[in-house]
């Protein structure tokens, strides 16, 4: 939520201190956001007719939804007395005479606005807020005219002003509580965007609209024109990448409205594994760092390039590699998986090296890289085997040790990523295989002793019992994804069959077996708290009627009673299965 402050006389002088500190060239003053009194005053206000906004074209579209928009008011109404609401901080560039580019803050400004049309203040002063540089105004866009210039835009702003009508219960209370609000503004004169983010970063305020993807569209920006050529529109072209992936969401979302859409900065992610693999001195330290930060460095630092690095940031790889994302975003996560070797990828998210999802991104930009074909609609099948292998090793390991080891990261990093490059897949292949099946005996010890000691490795032996069991059952891909690996349809706990508390009656090599996956299984996490400390026989019911197979082919399996013969047995079927897997 975003925070309330007390604006006064202090507040005031501290933020114009620290801020004139940081650039005598830069303005700071504590603004109001709309005149409703139309008094003439001096006080400062962010909306009146001498300026006219522009959102930069290296902007996002706006996006909030009703999440934020419940936020917002929550920070209008529950005030707790303040005299005043202090919204955060804007920043401005002023462009030229009435111009001003918002470079912070476009989308609290643009609901603000949105919140005065719904509170039918009717003012000119829409018609001076220009939108994503589609050369339209506020007013134009929220008409119900047939002829909006883009309609997928304008229903963004219809759909927020509808969220935003209902939550205006009593308009007179709204306008006296936005009378109060208040913003710090930053205003800059005439800067490039490379300056005004510069100065952004530095100033570390909070409220901050602005996020990695749109400060890599500046640093990039930057390094392009200064690289390539000052004349070519590289803004419009970085702009049509990002644009690309809200157009693929768009269809995606219709086919798979519960499969999350792709966010911009999961493609950076893997711009940065590519980058990062380049560099001179590369080293897996890098892919820890944020997306932001990364970038930020890379093009302060162009020492550290190499020929490699040079021709990677060149723009018709970073093109590719937004058309190979998506390409391969649809096959692995909203396609129809026409092999369950998609979803064993899948797992790599749920290991401990969850940050190695980027892996088949990385290999099949690699894999087109040197291709004329533009068609990227499926994933060769060596790396898919690759990627599997892979993901065996790292569940493996995620068992083996309750923390993150170093040399397996420095493994992936150093050498396999290396090898994706070559494409040399049944390298790959041999070394992971060979790398796991050192890990053997160390795995065999662990699923044999108390799993439930650690949560992470326990969560993980159970969804692959329930992952395997769903393949045996021949369970429809598709469907195995939205039970197992999409958080929008289940949430599961690690259910006891016999339950902890009736743990007293057994000797401690007992407790032992009661804590192995002989007496624990994947359940949903509303039956699963319900049934708490039942006895099995009562659970029977509750098993059966599962979607998980697993769980149903447990409830078929007891007949009135599960002792520790059955766990025993259990075990022994259930650690197989998976040595057999892993193993194989």
């Amino acid at each position: 939520m975003i925070k309330l402050m007390k604006t006064n006389t202090i507040f005031n002088d501290i933020c114009y201190n620290k801020l004139k500190m940081e650039d005598n060239n830069m303005k700071a003053y504590i603004s109001k956001l709309y005149d409703f009194d139309h008094s003439l005053e001096s006080t400062q206000y962010i909306l009146d007719h001498k300026k006219d906004f522009i959102i930069p074209i290296y902007q996002r579209r706006y996006s909030w939804e009703e999440k934020q928009i419940t936020e917002l008011f929550d920070t209008l109404t529950n005030n707790d007395g303040l005299s005043d609401i202090f919204m955060g901080t804007i920043q401005l560039n002023h462009e030229n005479e009435e111009k001003y580019e918002i470079i912070d803050g476009q989308q609290r400004l643009t609901t603000f606005i949105l919140l005065l049309e719904a509170l039918d203040i009717k003012d000119s002063l829409y018609k001076s807020f220009k939108l994503l540089n589609i050369d339209t105004d506020l007013d134009t866009l929220l008409s119900e005219e047939n002829n909006n210039p883009d309609k997928s835009v304008s229903q963004i702003y219809k759909s927020a002003k509808k969220i935003i009508k209902k939550y205006i219960e009593d308009k007179e209370a709204i306008k006296e509580n936005l009378k109060r609000t208040y913003f710090v503004v930053l205003e800059t004169e005439n800067r490039q965007p490379s300056e005004i983010i510069t100065i952004f970063n530095r100033l570390n305020t909070t409220g901050l609209d602005l996020n990695s993807t749109d400060i890599f569209k500046i640093d990039y920006y930057d390094y392009l024109k200064r690289k390539y050529s000052s004349e070519e529109d590289w803004i419009k072209k970085i702009n049509d990448c990002y644009t690309k992936i809200d157009e693929a969401n768009d269809k995606m979302t219709n086919k798979h409205p519960k499969i999350p859409s792709i966010k911009l900065d999961w493609v950076l992610t893997v711009y940065k594994y590519i980058i990062a693999s380049s560099i001179k001195g590369n080293n897996h330290k890098d892919i820890f760092k944020s997306n932001t930060s990364f970038f930020s460095e890379l093009f302060k630092h162009e020492e550290r390039f190499t020929d490699e690095t040079r021709n990677l940031l060149e723009f018709d790889k970073f093109k590719l590699l937004v058309d190979v994302f998506i390409a391969t975003y649809k096959i692995i996560y909203q396609g129809d998986f026409s092999s369950p070797d998609y979803l064993a990828v899948c797992f790599i998210e749920k290991t401990r090296y969850s940050f190695f999802w980027i892996l088949p991104f990385f290999a099949n930009f690699y894999y087109y890289l040197d291709k004329k074909d533009n068609h990227y609609d499926s994933i060769d099948s060596d790396i898919l085997e690759a990627c599997v292998k892979i993901a065996h090793y790292l569940i493996v390991q995620s068992i083996n040790n309750d923390k993150r080891i170093n040399s397996s990261i420095s493994f992936i990093f150093n050498n396999i990523l290396l090898k994706f490059k070559e494409k040399k897949y049944d390298e790959i292949k041999e070394d992971v295989s060979n790398e796991t099946e050192t890990l053997k005996e160390n795995f065999i010890n662990k699923i044999n002793g108390n799993i439930f000691d650690n949560q992470k490795k326990c969560r993980i032996l159970c969804l692959l019992s329930a992952y395997l069991e769903e393949i045996k059952a021949n369970t429809n891909p598709q469907e195995i994804y939205k039970l197992l690996f999409s958080d929008e349809y289940h949430s599961f706990d690690n259910e006891h069959i016999i339950a902890q508390s009736k743990f007293g009656q057994f000797d401690e090599e007992q407790k032992t077996l009661l804590n192995t996956l002989g007496n624990i299984v994947l359940l949903e996490r509303s039956p699963n708290r319900s049934l708490q400390d039942s006895e099995v026989c009562y659970k029977k019911d509750t098993y059966i009627a599962s979607p998980l197979v697993i769980v149903k082919n447990l409830g078929n399996d007891i007949i009135k009673e599960w002792t520790i013969k059955d766990v025993e047995k259990r075990k022994e079927t259930e650690n197989n299965k998976i040595l057999e897997y892993l193993f194989k």
